[in-house]
């Protein structure tokens, strides 16, 4: 399916030879984001999703939120409401991956997958966040961390809409996504992007 995300004054910019001549998306990290006027959460990944899995092909320049694993991080991809997010954080001297939703009975669950004490080489990473059997993961580069038992995204965040490059509490993506893949199921996922 084919969605449009816009942004009025604060676009990021389109990069046609980002990094090894592959295009992508360069957001600033201070206020560039795209949003969907039709792409729902329940578009994406189906209502009240008990399964699905998200992946961003990324390249990381920085990462400003030091907030730990809460949804309110610099989000490669969230929702409007924060009841959803793909992110990355920076805190105590470890960089993560943090997959983050809001659960029907648990209230906000959050994944981690930590990516070391720096970056890696070139910021080039591919990361995901899946739910599947009841456990949600966050991973990178074919791994992930332990699964944390979940029951699923509460149905609120059906109606939600969907954006890129910002999550909450004013923290922006600084880097390059070059593709984001979403799949109505929880597999792993094993194919490159």
């Amino acid at each position: 399916n084919a969605y449009v995300f816009s942004e009025a004054t604060n676009r990021p910019t389109f990069e046609i030879t980002a990094a090894n001549g592959q295009p992508g998306v360069d957001f600033d990290g201070t206020n560039d984001t795209l949003t969907s006027a039709s792409m729902t959460m329940a578009n994406m990944f189906g209502s009240a999703a008990t399964s699905f899995s998200i992946v961003a092909a990324i390249q990381i320049d920085a990462v400003a939120s030091t907030t730990g694993d809460s949804i309110s991080n610099d989000a490669i991809v969230s929702d409007n409401g924060s009841r959803f997010a793909l992110c990355l954080t920076h805190e105590g001297g470890t960089y993560r991956v943090v997959c983050s939703i809001y659960d029907s009975a648990l209230g906000y669950v959050t994944a981690s997958y930590s990516l070391g004490a720096s970056l890696p080489a070139g910021g080039e990473v591919v990361i995901h966040g899946r739910m599947s059997s009841g456990l949600l993961y966050a991973g990178a580069n074919g791994t992930e961390g332990t699964g944390v038992a979940c029951n699923g995204i509460h149905s609120v965040a059906d109606s939600n809409l969907v954006r890129i490059g910002r999550g909450d509490s004013g923290y922006y993506f600084n880097g390059i996504i070059f593709e984001i893949a979403a799949k109505t199921n929880g597999a792993f996922p094993t194919a490159a992007i």
